[in-house]
């Protein structure tokens, strides 16, 4: 993938450092692996605990919780797949699912549904407007193979991709799923509620990996017009 793509270890070491919050000389000096994977390169672990209540956006209205939408939802498992060398087919059929099963705004089409036209080659314009993208947080090549998946990083340029602010790869977590998963639609939750509170309309995409062969994506929005399928809320804090 490096060989191919023309990455080095050091930009393995400069992603990992920036999502983890550390400086990227601890990650260069941790110990290695397997050639040319370091300690430092490994996802974060700790102790996980989620919880997710399902509802209608009625119901949660009636309550009063925050709520954000889950307004498509999209799942690509493949046998083996390793047609291209660590590009993950798989994550671009499950994004392209979960947008095209969601109610859009009126002006984001002529019939205010996604488009069912994106093509699997142009992936990028499935994140067209995307307030939010919720991330793997696996190994440190991992980020960077979805990444190319998903028409989101150019090997010419790889500091755009690193600088691209919507990108939030969250942790500590523990690498596996369901429980993986489940947190990133908490995290992209949390995210939509502070910007609801702030009174933006926004959205996110929550991508999540069973390894390379099954990839399973969320379309989460705030927006007033998405009506699509049931609501997601969530408590956080012993208190609740």
């Amino acid at each position: 993938f490096l060989k191919r793509t023309g990455l080095t270890e050091s930009h393995l070491c400069r992603s990992r450092a920036m999502r983890h919050g550390v400086a990227v000389d601890i990650v260069e000096k941790s110990a290695p692996v397997a050639l040319p994977l370091r300690k430092g390169m490994l996802p974060q672990y700790g102790d996980l605990c989620v919880a997710l209540l399902l509802s209608t956006g009625s119901f949660a209205r009636k309550k009063g919780l925050p709520f954000t939408a889950v307004s498509g939802v999209g799942l690509a498992t493949a046998a083996f797949p390793f047609s291209e060398f660590a590009f993950w087919h798989t994550a671009e059929k499950a994004i392209q699912d979960a947008m095209q099963s969601f109610t859009a705004r009126p002006e984001e089409s002529s019939e205010g549904k996604a488009s069912g036209g994106v093509a699997i080659k142009d992936a990028k314009a499935l994140f067209r407007g995307r307030t939010f993208l919720e991330f793997v947080d696996g190994w440190a090549h991992h980020e960077w193979m979805l990444a190319e998946s998903l028409g989101l990083l150019d090997t010419s340029d790889p500091d755009s991709y690193l600088n691209d602010g919507r990108i939030n790869t969250t942790g500590p977590c523990v690498y596996s799923p369901p429980a993986t998963g489940a947190a990133r639609i908490l995290a992209a939750h949390e995210l939509l509620t502070k910007e609801s509170a702030k009174g933006n309309e926004a959205d996110a995409l929550v991508i999540s990996s069973a390894g390379l062969a099954s990839v399973s994506s969320f379309h989460l929005s705030n927006r007033s017009q998405t009506t699509a399928l049931p609501a997601s809320a969530s408590h956080t804090g012993a208190e609740k």
